[in-house]
């Protein structure tokens, strides 16, 4: 596979088809299967790749290690204290107050679309292009992969019946991907930008890795999940950030009457407030608790 790299280097400025292409985009897509990498992206909420627990433009830090067939991935969400890993043990969220196994987090696969592949049905219908192009200012392979926008291929792909197919097909071909468009390092051939457009062309995904470092070695131990009980289980990263939510809260309320108990002890040593009014405070401090209890019942 590499030698057909090696024989594009000397034509940066042809564009290359058909085979030789179709050659070179397989090349990429395997070495990025295969890669360990830190790489960084940008995340902003609302662009239909949904992470639980970011509400606001973040940088995120993409941990990918391959042993044996596993892959190990961890997501770190910046300024959050949030983590999500996958492991040999399971998934996991892991924040700065709480930490659980979770049956599924689907927003580790989406560092991972990179380097999805194509079905069958899709690869032989498919026209493959390749040129030179940048990436933040580095040259990049290009990678175009076309496919008839046919109504009778895209209900061979999608599998629906007849029926079903006159009531949804027109809808959902609208978010069918018929052009792919894959940028990637002519030296190592990572995959470090993917973006689909469907019949027409109005782009359905876009992701890319601002940033990707190959040289720092990782092993299992930068996926290592500690002191979290896998004795419970949530589904999914929502019911997670749900939980982290809750904990935090209940950890400002106990600060909260940690600082009260603290600066009523002060005022009483610097004779600010009397013991009479001190004690008068605390009995409505517990009263208020107490009522505050019987409402939860």
């Amino acid at each position: 596979m590499l030698c057909c790299v090696l024989l594009v280097g000397s034509a940066t400025n042809r564009v290359i088809a058909s085979d030789e292409a179709k050659e070179i985009f397989e090349a990429a897509l395997e070495a990025s299967r295969s890669a360990n990498f830190i790489a960084e992206f940008d995340y902003i909420p609302g662009t239909g790749n949904d992470i639980p627990g970011v509400n606001s433009q973040r940088k995120i830090i993409y941990y990918r290690y391959t042993d044996d067939g596993f892959v190990f991935r961890r997501l770190d969400i910046s300024g959050t204290g949030i983590q999500y890993i996958e492991n040999r043990q399971g998934k996991f969220g892991v924040s700065d107050v709480v930490g659980k196994k979770l049956r599924s987090i689907d927003c580790l696969g989406l560092p991972e679309s990179t380097h999805a592949g194509l079905s069958e049905l899709e690869m032989a219908n498919a026209a493959f292009s390749l040129s030179s192009s940048k990436f933040y200012q580095k040259a990049c392979w290009e990678v175009t992969v076309k496919i008839p926008s046919e109504p009778k291929l895209f209900q061979e792909i999608s599998g629906l019946s007849d029926d079903l197919f006159r009531q949804y097909g027109k809808m959902m071909m609208k978010g069918w991907a018929v052009t792919r468009i894959i940028k990637f390092d002519k030296e190592t051939l990572l995959i470090r930008s993917r973006e689909h457009r469907n019949s027409s062309n109005k782009k359905i995904f876009s992701f890319e890795f601002t940033k990707l470092d190959t040289a720092t070695p990782l092993s299992e131990k930068d996926f290592e999940v500690t002191g979290v009980s896998t004795a419970d289980e949530l589904n999914n990263p929502r019911d997670f950030i749900s939980l982290v939510e809750k904990e935090r809260l209940a950890m400002a309320n106990r600060f909260s009457i940690k600082r009260w108990f603290s600066n009523l002890a002060h005022g009483i040593r610097m004779n600010c407030v009397s013991p009479a009014l001190a004690v008068l405070g605390i009995g409505l401090l517990l009263l208020a608790y107490r009522l505050r209890l019987r409402g939860k019942v």
